[in-house]
């Protein structure tokens, strides 16, 4: 999730695997407990902001929650 190229990766597999409109929603679930400053703003705050903006590749509907 902190990584741009691998969130695009990601997305662009399960838009080819997936018939358009198919996946019903997207979970972000990773986080940290303890670690830097940096580090937990890395994956806490802009990983699934990043993953979230790239919903409309897999989806033509989206649902965040």
């Amino acid at each position: 999730m902190t990584d741009e190229g691998s969130v695009m990766m990601a997305a662009m597999k399960l838009s080819a695997s997936h018939a358009p409109g198919s996946l019903y929603g997207l979970v972000n679930n990773a986080g940290l407990g303890a670690g830097s400053t940096a580090d937990l703003m890395a994956v806490n705050y802009f990983g699934p902001k990043r993953v979230s903006k790239k919903a409309h590749l897999i989806s033509s509907h989206p649902r965040l929650v």
